[in-house]
């Protein structure tokens, strides 16, 4: 006769509930305490099926308090250092590679002059965008996205120019086929994020290309910018900087690439290592 083999009992009715709270101390509140709580009603579940559900959403609730934690401290970053940027991706809260980079960066020009820059670069980008994507070469007065930008770099006491460096000129000189402009790319390994301006093929190879509008560029930090995006996207074969300048009669330099894309992506690791160090995230 064959051995009957008891069946566990079964639970009719049952909730379930799981919780999970904690002190958050360096948030932008002191000791924040949020608590989460999940409960759930189930029939037919065994006392094993029981525990293992309790343990899915204890893990659940964790979750959602570290995510809350990590917000909290990404919040008070920004409240202490409104020059970094972070992007959200599933839930969770990544510094982009150029404050990775460039968090440490000695400026030796007011925050008002800065703004003046970044609104000059911004316009400048915006219209390399539209030209790469439709073929339009449009006034920056006239394209309604920047408008802010353009009033700023307008009435700025630097006087800077937006007609003082040539696309157009680098481009006929420097063929490429646009494959994506303007790419927002996660890298969710190293939790680091960031925008790219051009992906291409240049010379037959598949390239991300990142125009420099500054009237100097550091060369080591563009490239570990570029390997990073590199590492989002796949398949990139070189990278490429371009540097647009008034220092040059064409309004532009020739471009700088590299194939050493491992090497520069572990220089870039480097920093986002230190970065985490620094801030906690």
């Amino acid at each position: 006769m064959e051995e009957q083999v008891p069946t566990p009992p079964v639970k009719q009715s049952v909730e379930i509930v799981a919780s999970f709270s904690g002190k958050i101390a360096t948030g932008r509140f002191e000791n924040e305490s949020p608590f989460f709580s999940i409960k759930e009603t189930w029939s037919g579940l065994t006392d094993g099926e029981i525990e293992s559900r309790q343990k899915v959403l204890h893990e659940m609730c964790y979750q959602r308090f570290n995510a809350v934690e990590q917000q909290s401290l990404v919040d008070k970053i920004m409240q202490q250092r409104k020059d970094l940027r972070f992007y959200e991706f599933e839930g969770v809260q990544m510094p982009s590679v150029t404050s990775v980079i460039g968090w440490d960066d000695d400026f030796f020009v007011s925050p008002g002059d800065l703004v003046q820059y970044a609104a000059r670069g911004t316009c400048l980008h915006k219209q390399i965008e539209i030209f790469l994507t439709a073929g339009q070469w449009l006034d920056i007065k006239d394209i309604p996205e920047v408008y802010p930008e353009y009033v700023i770099v307008k009435k700025g006491e630097l006087g800077l120019k937006l007609d003082d460096v040539d696309f157009r000129a680098f481009l006929a000189k420097n063929p490429m086929e646009v494959i994506k402009t303007e790419q927002t790319v996660f890298n969710m390994q190293d939790r680091y994020a960031g925008r790219t301006d051009l992906v291409a093929m240049v010379g037959g190879k598949k390239t991300i290309v990142d125009f420099k509008t500054g009237s100097t560029i550091n060369q080591e930090k563009a490239f570990k910018q570029l390997a990073a995006y590199a590492k989002c996207i796949g398949g990139i074969e070189q990278l490429m900087v371009v540097h647009l300048n008034n220092k040059t009669k064409q309004g532009f330099s020739a471009p700088i690439l590299t194939d050493k894309i491992e090497e520069h992506f572990q220089l870039f690791l480097k920093d986002r290592r230190i970065f985490k160090e620094r801030f906690g995230v």
